[in-house]
């Protein structure tokens, strides 16, 4: 047993995992802990309607930046990343700009749809959010390119004492209750964003003078493929992880959809700690064994071993016990959402062992392919909702149905990507178009 510890705190990439791991793990253990006190002081519509938002928030938020922080890691040149990292920063500004416009032109169809107009006043804060995690999500690839590890989670733990602090206070005023969550969440991603802001830029200042226009536009130019394909990825996959908030708010109502947002929150935002980390960490080494011909296949396999030996008890514990557990946490007004989760919990293990080695896509240039089974996803689970409500008016068959279809979708996604990683298995085989290492002497 001490022999087995020893090995893995020698390992590098388990290192890098716990490190990253540490500081997430604090990071969601305060509003882990806070969200018992918070159920409590604010009325179940408003934490509904904190779900909505952030469920709302969240399908642009992802593509931020055009998906090109994914690129950040991937040049030979560290010259070349920082370029990349302050093109990303201003399409973060353009997206974030072109979305309140967006907001203006198609508000009233936005609140149709929802059925619920409580929402309104907070659409335009969502170019905010926008602006703010695109900051964060760039910054953060750089760090990880730089293997900055410690940043990373001193970030994530200062959002996530701002974010508890400012949506606490207000819960005991009663002319604040209305604004503190979503509030509260605002001022946590602008602490997150200019944390980073801070370390990237006292540490790498030097850098500044390395920007410019012509090499900013080559980079953007050499990596097209990123918000050609890997957007619409990107963005296929949040509406469909948002889809259920969305849906149950407009058949079954805001406090349904709340039910559901509450579970979803804390099922699996712990467990996205140890999903980011193997995420980060498991992007930058298997882009190094692709780029050096080993075995991707291995590595691969092994990864999703650990991921397994990772979820399999906390999942299984949520399963038996999840109502008494929200029972018990959140007062009984919140049972349902227990049984919400039961229902769901056979799609959210393979959804968490599959997420940290969706990366391997854009390793392997396998976006189109990716693409497209996303739609496919978007579409069946968009499909079981509808028939859980127009045909059998249930929420608990549409979550059935839900969850069987996001089930099966994941045994497809990792029957695939261990295809497509046993296909790339050694031989130092020739980066793909959209990685592909350029002779250096042709970057301005």
């Amino acid at each position: 047993m001490l022999t087995q510890l020893r090995n893995i705190r020698q390992n590098e990439f388990f290192r890098n995992v716990f490190t990253l791991f540490s500081g997430a793990f604090i990071a969601q253990l305060i509003p882990f802990a806070i969200t018992p006190i918070l159920t409590r002081l604010y009325p179940k519509d408003v934490f509904a309607i904190f779900i909505l938002y952030s469920s709302v928030a969240a399908i642009p938020q992802v593509i931020s930046n055009l998906r090109y922080e994914l690129a950040i890691v991937l040049p030979k040149r560290d010259k070349d990343a920082f370029n990349l990292l302050a093109a990303s920063l201003l399409i973060t500004l353009v997206v974030s700009l072109l979305i309140f416009v967006l907001i203006l032109i198609f508000y009233n169809p936005i609140l149709n749809f929802l059925q619920d107009k409580r929402l309104g006043k907070w659409l335009f804060l969502i170019p905010v959010s926008v602006l703010f995690q695109g900051i964060f999500q760039a910054l953060s690839y750089w760090n990880n390119r730089k293997k900055e590890y410690k940043s990373i989670s001193i970030a994530r733990v200062n959002k996530s004492i701002a974010a508890s602090i400012t949506q606490l206070i207000p819960g005991f005023i009663r002319s604040l209750k209305t604004y503190g969550l979503i509030g509260g969440m605002l001022v946590g991603q602008l602490i997150q964003a200019g944390t980073y802001i801070f370390s990237v830029f006292s540490k790498y200042k030097h850098m500044m003078k390395l920007v410019s226009w012509n090499k900013m536009w080559f980079m953007l130019k050499r990596y097209k493929d990123m918000p050609l394909l890997n957007t619409f990825i990107s963005l296929t996959n949040q509406i469909s992880s948002q889809l259920p908030v969305l849906l149950l708010t407009r058949y079954f109502g805001i406090v349904t959809a709340g039910y559901y947002g509450l579970s979803n929150r804390i099922v699996t935002q712990p467990m996205s700690i140890i999903e980011q980390s193997f995420m980060q960490v498991f992007f930058q080494n298997a882009a190094d064994i692709f780029n050096s011909g080993r075995d991707l296949f291995a590595f691969v396999k092994k990864t999703y071993i650990r991921l397994f030996k990772v979820a399999i008890i906390p999942y299984l514990v949520m399963l038996l016990f999840a109502p008494l557990f929200f029972r018990i946490l959140f007062t009984n007004e919140y049972k349902e959402a227990g049984v919400y989760t039961q229902i769901l919990v056979p799609w959210l293990i393979l959804s968490f062992m599959n997420s940290p080695i969706t990366v391997i896509v854009t390793i392997l240039n396998k976006q189109k392919e990716q693409l497209g089974l996303n739609i496919i996803s978007l579409l069946s689970k968009f499909a079981a909702l509808f028939i859980g409500y127009h045909i059998f008016n249930s929420v608990i068959i549409s979550l059935v149905l839900f969850s069987l279809t996001g089930f099966v979708y994941n045994i497809c996604i990792m029957i695939y990507y261990f295809q497509i990683s046993k296909n790339m298995k050694g031989g130092g085989r020739k980066m793909p178009p959209n990685i592909e290492i350029t002779d250096e002497t042709n970057i301005p």
